[in-house]
């Protein structure tokens, strides 16, 4: 996978209309394309150079490139990524595309956790925030709590 070339697609993506169906179908397929092409080459872009506005823009394809991909390591690195994305450190401000600016932590995390996970995810209520690979609350091995969400994956 050439990282240019995934970039360059999603920059056509994100400058669609979001109400071109057609032409968000196309991107997306294009974009998923470029994903499978090499389990190590995505995995090695998600691990070392995936921003967290390419990281929400690319789950609209997750489920897709999963699929095509059949790899543990590629969704284990998908988890790890989105691990990554701290309150702390999560900032609006320096997304360049205008909806994410409008996004909140919460938002962020629960879209990208629908896309990927929520097929396999586990909803109850909580009021704490957890990213811990093994979470402690109820045992459960992978878990993302935020505000009123608790997941687990």
């Amino acid at each position: 996978m050439k990282t240019k070339d995934l970039r360059d697609e999603l920059s056509h993506r994100l400058a669609l209309n979001i109400n071109d169906d057609w032409g968000l179908k196309e991107s997306w397929k294009k974009l998923t394309k470029l994903l499978s092409e090499s389990v190590d080459d995505t995995i090695i872009f998600f691990k070392d150079t995936c921003t967290d506005e390419e990281l929400f823009w690319l789950s609209e394809v997750f489920a897709d490139v999963s699929e095509n991909l059949q790899s543990e390591d590629f969704v284990q690195t998908l988890k790890e990524r989105l691990r990554r994305v701290t309150p702390n450190e999560y900032s609006q401000q320096k997304f360049k595309h205008k909806l994410l600016q409008d996004i909140s932590f919460e938002e962020y995390v629960e879209s990208i956790m629908h896309e990927l996970f929520m097929p396999k995810a586990h909803w109850t209520t909580k009021r704490s925030y957890c990213l811990s690979p093994h979470c402690p609350i109820f045992g459960i091995r992978d878990c993302i709590v935020s505000n009123d969400n608790f997941y687990s994956f």
